[in-house]
């Protein structure tokens, strides 16, 4: 059953006086709903590299796209393989507020057709639902350089990125919902990351996106014996 089920944001309690009852519906719902995102992107520095950001804008090896600074003239979307040693996180990141958020769980009549009749399954404010956590940034020592660009997104509505197959009798189940919460870099604060259904990524497929004029790039150091295992060592906005 899991990969019938589609998962809809909402800002607020949905009006069950209005039921949506195609997939159609349930675009529109998401599209208006979850509006907004940051890209993060890290790459390990090479080893025999000593310089500084401003090196880099010096050279003009950076910008604000969020090419690989190391690769002048290389797409990261198409990694060669130094580039893939190199790349270590590449995430688009949805950005919502669990604390006043819902969710509401769809099941598809027929996954496989393109506008199929939907039936609700479940809606719940986020903050009921159980917590989770995981890790983004990188934990083998080494120097590393980020790239963060705040984005205007639209976005079909979720599924479960990895299906696991748990039979056809298998129904859906709440406890089994988690919201994924992330330390960023050094923040002391835990960042919503996202959602999971039975430990499987919940991801929102993406309709489109407008990068925002600007992005931070960040160097910054691992050291697994310090005292502060992640230091932020220089930081510039482009």
């Amino acid at each position: 059953m899991t990969n019938a089920l589609r998962f809809v944001l909402n800002p607020g309690p949905p009006e069950f006086a209005q039921p949506l009852d195609r997939w159609s519906d349930l675009v529109l719902r998401q599209e208006a709903s979850l509006r907004s995102g940051f890209h993060l992107t890290i790459y390990r520095c090479p080893d025999s590299w000593a310089g500084s950001l401003q090196d880099l804008i010096a050279s003009d090896a950076l910008n604000s796209s969020g090419k690989d600074p190391f690769g002048p003239g290389l797409e990261i979307d198409n990694p060669t393989d130094q580039q893939q040693r190199r790349l270590v996180c590449k995430a688009l990141i949805p950005s919502f507020n669990p604390a006043s958020q819902w969710l509401e769980v769809y099941e598809l009549e027929q996954p496989d057709s393109a506008n199929s009749a939907v039936r609700r399954v479940d809606c719940l404010p986020l903050q009921e639902a159980s917590n989770d956590t995981c890790w983004f940034y990188p934990t083998e020592d080494g120097r590393y350089l980020s790239w963060e660009n705040q984005q205007t997104i639209s976005c079909h509505p979720g599924h479960v990125f990895e299906q696991l197959d748990r039979g056809p009798n298998h129904c859906y189940d709440r406890a089994e919902l988690r919201v994924l919460w992330s330390l960023m870099a050094d923040q002391s604060n835990l960042t919503c990351v996202g959602l999971t259904y039975q430990h499987r990524r919940i991801d929102f497929p993406l309709l489109g996106s407008k990068p925002g004029t600007t992005a931070t790039w960040t160097t910054f150091q691992v050291d697994s014996m310090s005292e502060s295992p992640l230091r932020n060592l220089d930081s510039v906005v482009i």
